[in-house]
């Protein structure tokens, strides 16, 4: 009589999601997520044999799951009450602090991308200067947050970019990182921006932290960058980003903040797959929605030129991921032009964008994490 019960409610269940399944509309995008959902694969001779069909049909499976959401929360719960600190790729810190674990590499592609840029900037010749900008992860950073008994392995990728580049200069920032998060535990530093280096529910560094990233590159120049010569306004305070939605831990909201100069200059923002123009490098918009770090650009394009009524006589191209977004608005004082490149979506000549910008700088932006599993870069440098 017990096992009749079990068989029924068992089937009961999965009839409830089967008819959940039929009835209700595919999604195109996941909101607590911040990604684009799996939809319904059509088959074809060449994708059923190779396999490809089926994976993609059962990530549709699990994509299209009623109640996805409400269970990721509850599997979340019970991870945590297993005594588990990580889930997915996600570890659950202290202080609120969710950070993304940093992921096995592999170091032989990581040695050709660094060669790669390196052998670009030899062929820049000496009128340009191409720099490396390689933003260690918040698990580096705040390394004491995490788990009892997890370290950081970011260490060994910085040295290795340290000891490959000659022809780049490599942007150095784990020290100026690592201080001004040790000076924030001492409620010494980002007063002005009201925020830490890196949040505690997205995976991105803060304005705070992009403005430090900037001083550091700037130095290199022998130019000198205030945070007095900046406004950092909060724009959100309810902002939990990528890490929260991935996990379903949704106790701590973010504060976005956007640095501008305090001097003000007129530029023009040429989005131009596009073919769309802009007096802002931000989209208010963004902040109704889910995914409110949207009010940096409105996201990633292939191309994005910055035209900036300006005489310094310097003019940057920038090869980046989503890492840069926050830092266009805060480089304008530096230069008249700054073009943005985005190698998962470009398909351009980068060579001719340089020589018709009459580039003087190229400066790649890239966090760690993202930067050595990179399969983009190399097709257009």
């Amino acid at each position: 009589m017990k096992n009749k019960y079990i068989r029924v409610i068992t089937i009961s269940v999965l009839l409830l999601v089967l008819a959940a399944m039929v009835w209700d509309v595919d999604r195109d995008v996941s909101e607590s997520e911040n990604r684009k959902l799996q939809q319904l694969p059509t088959p074809s001779v060449e994708n059923v044999l190779s396999g490809d069909y089926m994976e993609r049909f059962e990530t549709y499976l699990t994509d299209q799951f009623p109640f996805r959401d409400a269970a990721m929360v509850t599997k979340t719960s019970f991870i945590k009450l297993l005594g588990s600190r990580q889930v997915g790729d996600v570890i659950i810190c202290s202080d609120g602090y969710l950070m993304k674990a940093e992921s096995d590499y592999d170091k032989e592609h990581y040695l050709e991308l660094l060669n790669s840029v390196d052998e670009f900037a030899k062929s820049q010749g000496e009128g340009v200067s191409t720099s490396l900008m390689l933003v260690p992860g918040a698990s580096a950073i705040y390394e004491d947050k995490l788990p009892y008994g997890l370290k950081s392995k970011c260490g060994e990728i910085l040295d290795t970019a340290r000891q490959t580049l000659t022809s780049a200069y490599f942007i150095d920032l784990y020290e100026p990182l690592k201080n001004a998060a040790v000076a924030e535990a001492s409620d010494k530093a980002g007063a002005a921006a009201g925020e830490g280096v890196f949040y505690r529910t997205d995976h991105h560094w803060t304005t705070y932290g992009a403005l430090i990233g900037i001083k550091v590159y700037e130095e290199c120049f022998d130019t000198a960058v205030s945070e007095e010569s900046y406004k950092m306004l909060p724009v959100t305070g309810s902002f939990q980003g990528t890490l929260a939605s991935s996990c379903g831990v949704y106790s701590e909201y973010d504060e976005i903040s956007i640095g501008v100069p305090i001097k003000e200059y007129e530029y023009v923002v040429s989005y131009v797959n596009e073919m769309r123009k802009s007096t802002s490098l931000f989209e208010a918009e963004a902040l109704d929605k889910k995914d409110k770090y949207l009010v940096f650009q409105g996201g990633n394009y292939a191309r994005v030129d910055v035209n900036i009524v300006n005489d310094t006589g310097r003019n940057l191209v920038i090869i980046k991921d989503s890492y840069a977004n926050c830092m266009l608005s805060m480089l304008m004082p530096f230069y008249d032009s700054i073009i943005v490149i985005d190698p998962r979506y470009f398909y351009g000549d980068i060579e001719q964008i340089i020589k018709s910008k009459e580039a003087t700088e190229v400066l790649f932006v890239y966090s760690v994490d993202s930067f050595v599993k990179d399969t983009s870069l190399e097709d257009i440098i």
